[in-house]
């Protein structure tokens, strides 16, 4: 058995062994709480950092804040998070084209000259009709186009002749009988004169139409247009008792 003096000298050393025991204990307890206190210090640091922005799916942007909270009157930090969102829509932009300026530009209208109308007249007698018509184009000045038509329900040979109007321009002979219009019918069928012609043979509907382009020459010495005075003359069944003549004089208005 022990003695008192080693039961106390035990005790005590048990004693010293067991406050050795609760001094490192609450040295642990100490450290623990400085490093929830450094952890706690670390997540408020980064809670001072500027909001991070995070793309929505709408094509705007989410702002995240992190609030730390500490439990007062304790030595350690639950570490809580609560989160605060709040967001923020961006308007996407316009699609609408941007205006441009527009330049209208004026075009002045080019001037035409009218054409030169066409001159006309018509004849009929004597079973016939004698259409002469002349037309002019104001690229070929000068130029008149003359279209003469001999119409004639009982006939034939469609002949004529046409006076330019102008003293230097000789006359011209036309159709069938063109090679003889300056002689006489009794002359062409023997030296009698007063032979009887016979009716003609060969008579029916007639329609011919004859062209031709003449040149006149401007006289003016003021080169403005002159008028000149055309003459037609037409017939059918030449030399037979069935003979038929017309005659038209047109005024035609040349221009140079």
């Amino acid at each position: 058995m022990r003695s008192d003096d080693e039961l106390l000298s035990h005790i005590r050393q048990q004693v010293g062994v067991r406050r050795q025991r609760r001094q490192r204990a609450v040295g642990g307890v100490a450290a623990a709480a400085v490093v929830l206190l450094l952890g706690a210090g670390a997540l408020a640091a980064s809670s001072d950092d500027p909001d991070e922005s995070v793309k929505a799916e709408d094509g705007g942007s989410t702002t995240t804040e992190a609030t730390t909270t500490t439990e007062e009157g304790s030595s350690t930090t639950d570490g809580t998070t609560s989160t605060t969102a709040s967001t923020t829509t961006t308007t996407p932009p316009s699609t609408d084209p941007i205006p441009t300026e527009s330049t209208t530009t004026t075009e002045t209208p080019t001037t035409t000259e009218p054409a030169i109308p066409p001159v006309s007249q018509t004849s009929a007698g004597d079973g016939i009709t004698l259409t002469v018509t002349a037309t002019q184009d104001r690229a070929r000045p000068g130029w008149v186009d003359f279209t003469i038509r001999i119409e004639d329900d009982y006939g034939s040979m469609a002949s004529g002749n046409i006076n330019w109007g102008q003293i230097d321009h000789p006359s011209t002979d036309f159709g069938a009988w063109a090679a003889y219009e300056a002689t006489e019918c009794d002359d062409l069928i023997d030296d009698d004169p007063t032979t009887d012609t016979a009716p003609d043979s060969e008579a029916g509907p007639v329609d011919e139409t004859f062209t031709f382009s003449h040149e006149y020459v401007n006289y003016m010495a003021d080169g403005q247009p002159g008028e000149v005075q055309v003459g037609v003359h037409a017939f059918t069944s030449f030399c037979t008792t069935d003979v038929a003549r017309t005659d038209v004089t047109l005024l035609v208005p040349v221009e140079f």
